[in-house]
């Protein structure tokens, strides 16, 4: 939902579902007289109430703004209140709770802080009124604040108190509350504790005039925690709060975005006359996990090849195509980032592959203090695709990028964004300008932290300025390094090469065996993959798969004694087709591939499923049903295949019917118009029935 409204000073957010109505039209009033002169608006965020419509004209009657999110069951206060920040338009977000009562001007007063103290979020203490003051006891008894204050008991300050006020760039910063919480639990705490590690201080506000009181009713809190349902989803938030050091979350997927929020990064390709290796580059970062809410920004330095056309052929929003004159790739990487719209700017090149968590694994592993995040990588042959190098990569500091080897790659990196505006490549350097940013962030105390993760897989082949350019960039840094080491008091020298002398790769965590794992992202005329899928997938997801490479997808369905087996496998799966299992969360394993060349794929896994079963079960014989898609002349037709199978001496001639079904799979595939398209599921049970 979007509103097009003029901004508000203040939006403040009320998560709501089905309970307490009394208590929240109570809360709405009193929020609506305490702006002052501030202009402010309310906003319940209704996340799944049984019967909406009641309760929207009763919120709009009042003058706050309703906004209804259909869910399936599960409140998640994180989510509800994202939900109402995704439509507000207040400079100033306060984020309280449908049993809260504020007293007049209080929301000024709070609002007049944040917008006042440089990266501040206030945080007003509860206070529990008596059960003598519930909705309908306010109701009878009317708002009285001085009865209020001298019956109210102060709730320690153990959590958040029930309201937090932040600055709307902060809130977006860190991508507002984390959607992965649900029930209750930990929402405002771990809040509270990101805001920090963006930077901003938690002040308390003490004012007599500034009160925030708690109607009485049951717990809900401890209502929830009874089911089973509600202990796990606690003890789940309690785990993020406590132990999630990140501070922006929901990287994947933010549901309840704002139309204003940045993107979560840009990843910033500079390129020249590379256009044969540009689209595995791009692609590998479409394919990230955390895509969905990203900017890739293509810098063409001045190519003459079709690099243009390259990028225009993907079509793709997400990409930002900026071609200049040819200036230097330092430039280049300049250029992005005065045109970069994302407080972070993650550093790729143009013939390398990034591993579909690479962005995710920067976020994850950025906490308070850290400027940015960088990883290990592997280098492959380009001819071969097999492995040189792994290079897990170490502890970056002044001293390790001085006197050590592989320390980090340029590429594994992400910045914030501003520090690549004020410190900048130096243009001056025609090669060597990344090694020399590096130095000057060491030196200028910029703190970066390994994720562990792999986070490029680097193409070794005869254009890289490592090969091109070698000469000019070995003596840029030989320069680097004696300027850098010169400013180091030469007493400090021997203990620093003494310190570094110590240092040891990081270790990585990497799922697969690393044959395996860049297996994965290899060109795909480098690699002959085969992937087994162990679950059913949707037709519009096969069809995906399908589309991409006709012919290449088996599924097989075994039923042995009402045991169900079922295996996909994709020959010949290509970066394309990972690209989709991955970006649509599928599990899957490569494995070699049980299919031999020159013989029919079909009836290779006819023959081997029929094998499998008159193997693994005490059956003298058995049913197999092959069901085949393909768009031809032949749609509908039915024909018998005879095939013959031997058991030990004796030979069993089985009748297999092949059909040729018209459902809902089918008609998709039939009004793709697709040519070579199969699809082959085989089920293998027992039937006393047969007759042969």
């Amino acid at each position: 939902m979007e509103r097009a409204e003029k901004k508000n000073d203040i939006s403040v957010v009320i998560g709501f579902k089905d309970w307490g109505v009394e208590r929240l039209l109570l809360s709405v009033k009193s929020i609506l007289k305490s702006f002052g002169n501030l202009k402010g608006e309310v906003i319940v965020s209704d996340y799944g109430s049984e019967h909406p419509g009641l309760l929207q004209a009763q919120i709009e009657d009042l003058g706050a703004i309703y906004v209804y999110t259909s869910t399936n069951g599960t409140w998640s206060r994180s989510r509800a209140l994202n939900a109402g920040f995704a439509v507000s338009t207040g400079s100033v977000l306060i984020s309280t709770d449908a049993d809260m009562l504020f007293t007049p001007n209080a929301i000024e007063t709070i609002s007049n802080v944040v917008l006042g103290t440089a990266r501040t979020a206030v945080v007003l203490q509860c206070r529990d009124l008596p059960q003598k003051y519930d909705a309908e006891g306010i109701n009878k008894f009317g708002m009285d604040w001085e009865s209020f204050e001298s019956v109210s008991t102060l709730r320690p300050r153990w959590g958040m108190g029930g309201m937090m006020a932040v600055r709307r760039e902060d809130f977006l910063g860190i991508r507002g509350f984390d959607e992965r919480m649900e029930i209750y639990g930990g929402e405002d705490m771990d809040f509270a504790y990101r805001i920090q590690r963006l930077g901003s201080r938690i002040h308390w506000i003490e004012d007599r005039n500034v009160r925030m009181f708690h109607m009485w009713h049951a717990s809900s809190r401890n209502a929830a925690a009874e089911t089973a349902e509600g202990k796990t989803a606690i003890e789940t938030n309690r785990e993020i709060t406590m132990n999630d050091k990140s501070f922006i979350r929901n990287t994947r997927h933010w549901e309840h975005k704002p139309a204003d929020a940045l993107p979560l990064a840009s990843i910033v390709i500079s390129t020249y006359n590379r256009a044969n290796y540009l689209s595995d580059s791009l692609n590998s970062v479409l394919a990230q996990n955390a895509s969905e809410d990203i900017e890739i920004i293509v810098v063409d330095d001045g190519s003459t090849d079709n690099t243009e056309e390259v990028v225009s052929s993907l079509n793709d929003s997400r990409i930002r195509y900026f071609k200049r004159e040819k200036s230097g790739i330092a430039a280049a990487r300049n250029f992005a980032a005065t045109v970069s719209r994302s407080r972070y700017t993650v550093i790729h090149d143009d013939d390398d592959m990034m591993p579909i968590d690479r962005v995710e694994s920067h976020f994850k592993a950025l906490d308070g203090g850290t400027a940015g995040t960088y990883g290990g990588w592997i280098d492959f042959s380009d001819e071969t695709g097999e492995i040189v190098t792994v290079n897990p990569g170490k502890d970056a500091s002044l001293g390790a990028l001085l006197f050590s080897g592989k320390v980090l790659a340029h590429a594994t990196l992400m910045l914030p964004t501003s520090v690549i505006k004020s410190v900048g490549y130096d243009e001056l350097l025609r090669s060597g300008s990344d090694y020399n940013l590096a130095i000057r962030l060491a030196r200028a105390g910029i703190r970066l932290k390994h994720t562990g993760n792999i986070h490029l897989i680097r193409r070794l082949h005869s254009q890289q300025v490592t090969t091109q350019d070698s000469v000019i960039q070995k003596a840029s840094a030989r320069l680097t390094t004696t300027l850098a080491i010169d400013s180091i008091p030469l007493s400090n020298q021997a203990t620093i090469r003494q310190n570094v002398a110590k240092l040891r790769p990081v270790e990585l965590t990497v799922r697969d065996d690393l044959a395996t794992y860049v297996r994965r992202y290899l060109p795909d005329h480098l690699v002959d993959r085969c992937i087994r899928i162990g679950k059913i997938l949707s037709a519009e997801l096969f069809l995906q798969l399908s589309r991409e490479k006709p012919s290449s997808c088996i599924s097989i369905k075994r039923i042995d004694n009402k045991l169900e087996d079922y295996s996909l496998y994709v020959l010949g799966a290509s970066l394309e087709q990972i690209r989709i299992l991955e970006a649509n969360s599928v599990d899957f394993e490569l494995v070699d591939s049980p299919f031999v060349p020159g013989r029919s794929l079909l009836e290779q896994v006819m023959d081997s499923e029929i094998d499998h079963y008159l193997t693994n079960s005490e059956a003298e014989l058995c049913i197999v049903r092959r069901f085949e898609y393909a768009v031809d002349d032949e749609l509908g037709a039915e024909s018998d295949v005879l095939m013959q199978v031997k058991t030990g001496e004796e030979q069993i001639n089985l009748v297999i019917k092949v059909i040729l079904d018209s459902d809902e799979l089918f008609d998709q595939i039939s009004s793709q118009n697709l040519n070579a398209l199969t699809r082959a599921e085989l089920y293998v049970s027992k039937s006393s029935k047969f007759k042969f």
